[in-house]
């Protein structure tokens, strides 16, 4: 790895904690039901991991702790895993560190202890605010808990997302803006509403294969989504990605990397790392990945992406986002690649109506954010 030791890019860093004290039932996520012994050791691997991972010369842009349940591990873990990368990479005061948590056991102490350690960003796992559907996900959280997490990140006022899921079995019109609106009551900076989608890894997966379970229809989504977007818009929310909306000055800075193509590294059970022109991914099983960790010659294999690939790519992250891209750097893009044909691509979906031009960008129209997939195909590579 030594031609990847230094870089003088910008970055973001991922930290994968795969534990959780349940498997979601619509989850294909790479986690883990932790074991007995397994998390010291998983601790100090991922310290090791840390330590050999590139270097760069700018601070760290953002550090995300993703999972699985990052919050089951204890604030002072979480300390120490932040002492490792402030002893191998700049951490600055404006470096955006954020940490998804569950609400179970998400009080204000254990809250503050997080604080305490250098995470500045909670994004909340709640899912739902209704009863039923709690139930139905088998989140292993009760709505009191959910309201005790909000409560607490309020009073320590906290800047925080909260993800809420469309789609869920038995939700309805009803039940779903009940609990949109009961959300918003707390003020959240940040929202992200994801439509569920059920992977053939997810314990789900047979049973809707099946039919002993229904998830809601596309029509009833698509629905959801727009009332959604009403609701949150008039609620002083910002819409600017497929699924994020934001207060003013309140995006999530870790994923915006990923949408505008920018460099990132990853450490833990499957973390990607994108470092221009280079692509690798860890094992997904916590095994396989210690594995690869104590015995750094079976580590991932490298892809580098060819400059067409990488073009197309870039394009088609820029188009998850609500500002789309310049119309300028598209120009330059065709010009520098007229193999990719990109110009007839762009006419296309100008002719479909499912890009729309501003006076300086070419962006996917609000009302047709739900058909943005058709968008991303035209520049798969």
């Amino acid at each position: 790895m030594s031609s990847l030791s230094w870089t003088d890019k910008d970055l973001g860093l991922y930290l994968h904690i795969p534990f959780c004290r349940i498997r979601c039932a619509y989850c294909d996520f790479a986690t883990d039901l932790e074991k007995s012994g397994e998390r010291q050791l998983f601790l100090d691997t991922l310290k090791e991991e840390i330590k050999r991972l590139p270097k760069s010369s700018q601070p760290l842009q953002s550090v995300y702790f993703g999972g699985g349940t990052p919050s089951l591990l204890e604030p002072e873990e979480i300390s120490d895993i932040l002492r490792m990368v402030s002893q191998n990479y700049k951490v600055s005061q404006y470096s955006e560190i954020s940490m998804e948590a569950n609400p179970e056991g998400l009080n204000e102490s254990r809250l503050q202890g997080y604080l305490d350690s250098g995470i500045n960003r909670i994004s909340l796992g709640i899912q739902s605010l209704n009863p039923q559907e709690l139930k139905m996900l088998a989140r292993g959280h009760l709505l009191e808990e959910n309201i005790r997490a909000l409560e607490a990140l309020n009073k320590k006022n906290v800047n925080y997302n909260l993800d809420l899921m469309l789609g869920i079995p038995k939700q309805n019109e009803t039940s779903f803006l009940e609990s949109l609106t009961l959300a918003l009551s707390y003020k959240p900076s940040h929202v992200s509403a994801y439509l569920l989608s059920v992977e053939e890894d997810a314990p789900w997966f047979k049973l809707v294969q099946e039919g002993k379970i229904q998830v809601a229809d596309e029509n009833l989504m698509a629905e959801l989504y727009i009332q959604m977007q009403s609701h949150l818009k008039n609620a002083g929310y910002g819409q600017y990605e497929v699924s994020a909306f934001s207060l003013p000055g309140k995006e999530c800075l870790h994923n915006l990397r990923y949408w505008k193509h920018q460099n990132w590294i990853g450490a833990g059970p499957s973390a990607a790392s994108w470092l221009s022109p280079l692509r690798w991914q860890n094992p997904k099983s916590l095994v396989d990945w210690i594995r690869c960790q104590k015995f750094p010659d079976t580590g991932p294999e490298y892809t580098t992406l060819s400059q067409s690939d990488s073009v197309l790519e870039k394009i088609m992250l820029q188009f998850r986002l609500l500002e789309g891209i310049t119309i300028q750097d598209y120009t330059n893009l065709n010009n520098a690649h007229p193999e990719l044909e990109l110009g007839s691509r762009m006419h296309r979906l100008l002719q479909l109506g499912l890009i729309e031009t501003t006076q300086t960008h070419y962006r996917i129209p609000v009302s047709s954010v739900l058909l943005s997939n058709r968008v991303f195909q035209e520049y798969l590579p």
